[in-house]
């Protein structure tokens, strides 16, 4: 970290100027690590508006207070966990029913269960096929970002 900076444990999507307007976000998109930048690298291609995307900086514990009244600053969006990892190796496990507590304590999104985008069980981290990690990588984000 440099001089002037802190650590900051969620970081709501940092380009709210650039999207379309809060109710109007379709899905909300919470991740941990290097995949936010292959998803902001995405919706900016795609020139999506309507899809927020937020970060996890700090997993446990969870900082609630700052994620959970975030949550409802996009009534309509449906919420979704994307990472790289397969899905029994990454955090989603952990963060499902987390994520999960947070949303029932908010007004909009109360009983509502949240979406998973990354890759599917395998017993490595990784295939070690180049070609197979690009495509693993492109099913993410087409996960992340399909209608």
């Amino acid at each position: 970290m440099s001089e002037g900076t802190h650590f900051v444990p969620y970081i709501p999507d940092p380009h709210p100027e650039s999207l379309a307007p809060k109710e109007e976000i379709r899905r909300h998109i919470i991740c941990a690590g290097q995949v936010y930048y292959a998803l902001l690298q995405e919706r900016e291609k795609r020139g999506l508006k309507d899809i927020a995307i937020s970060r996890m900086e700090q997993l446990s514990p969870i900082p609630y207070a700052l994620m959970t009244p975030h949550l409802d600053q996009y009534p309509n969006a449906q919420l979704m966990w994307a990472q790289e990892e397969p899905i029994n190796n990454g955090a989603w496990s952990y963060m499902q029913p987390r994520l999960e507590t947070a949303m029932d304590q908010t007004e909009n999104h109360k009983g509502k269960r949240v979406h998973y985008a990354g890759r599917g069980p395998t017993s490595s981290v990784a295939t070690g096929n180049k070609a197979v990690h690009k495509a693993e990588t492109e099913k993410i984000l087409e996960d992340a970002f399909a209608s």
